[in-house]
Formats: structure tokens, sequence, C-alpha cells
């Protein structure tokens, strides 16, 4: 801001998860972190974002005054077993990010969100999944349609799509080897 005087964009992409477990047993102090990371600090940094954005002048020929990408999950849009609790917050953000779209779209402001499948992102839960025998590198990649896991990459490209598009709002992208569409 102290740059260019206005917040053009914005990526929310925190995300955190715990050792898949059996729902029943999981600890709440895992859910209140996976809230308070996943959930709630996306709606505090929209929230300001927002704030920014509305005290901004409209620009180009949409009448943008900025754009907010969240990051979901697949597990967002589909029940994931052993996994409630970080789920539950993924499917919190799409909430958000639809409510969000729908009340800011006619102040220019364009929030969407990408939904990634499993990713070698180095998130360390997906690591002792993989190491701890939840499931090997090959079983994840043979999830996906693609038989493959995604990379940072793929995601980045759904990104950037989504802040250079002038249309999409409400939307989310899924970036997840085609599990969702099974």
């Amino acid at each position: 801001l102290d740059t260019h005087g206005r917040l053009d964009a914005a990526v929310n992409n925190a995300g955190m998860s715990s050792t898949f477990m059996p729902f029943h047993v999981t600890p709440l102090a895992d859910m209140d972190f996976m809230y308070n990371v996943n959930q709630k600090g996306t709606f505090l940094c929209m929230q300001e974002q927002i704030r920014l954005m509305l005290n901004q002048d409209k620009q180009g020929d949409a009448g943008k005054r900025g754009i907010i990408v969240n990051m979901a999950s697949m597990s967002g849009l589909i029940g994931v077993p052993y996994a409630a609790p970080y789920s539950s917050t993924k499917h919190a953000i799409v909430g958000l990010t639809k409510s969000t779209a729908l009340e800011y779209a006619s102040e220019g402001i364009y929030i969407s969100a990408v939904a990634p499948g499993v990713i070698d992102s180095g998130m360390p839960v997906l690591e002792e999944s993989y190491n701890g025998g939840a499931y090997s590198r090959e079983q994840a990649a043979a999830m996906h349609p693609l038989n493959r896991i995604g990379t940072c990459a793929d995601v980045a490209k759904a990104v950037d799509f989504l802040l250079e598009n002038d249309f999409i709002t409400g939307g989310v992208i899924s970036v997840d080897g085609g599990i969702t569409a099974r």
C-alpha cells in the first residue's frame, strides 16, 4: 500500500490439517487450531482486504476495486473420511467465498476460490500420511483420475487465471486431478 497506494489483489492461502483420525477421537484442540488458521484467519484477512478495497476507486471497464482469491480444498467440496475437522473448515471457506462474492460484486470486489486436491506442497501432515502408513505417495497419486499428485505450479496457474479474469466471482476452481469429478 505504501508503494502503490491501493490493494488490487489478495490471495488468502492459509491451510493446516492434523493427523487423519476418526472424528470421535479428534481432540478439540486440533479442531480449534484448524478453525483458527483455515477459517478465522481467512475471515479476518478478508475483512481488512474488503475495507481497503471499498475505499479505493473502481478501475478499468469492469469497474474493479480489487480481487480476492481464497484457498479452499477439494475437502471443502466433498466429504473426506478421517478429516472431518479439516474438511469442515474448508467447506466454510467455500461458503464464505460465495456469500461475500454476492455481497460485494456490486462494489467491484471479485471474490473466488481455488480448491486444490492432493498437492506436493510439503504440508507436514501430508508427508506424515505418506510416511506414517495412511497411504503412500503412489496411492495418493492413484486417487486422482490423472494418476499424479498436483504441484504448487498447478495451483498457481488457477490463482493467476482468477486474478486476471474480469467476469468470475463467487466461483470455485477445482485443481484436483479430477477427484471431485467422480
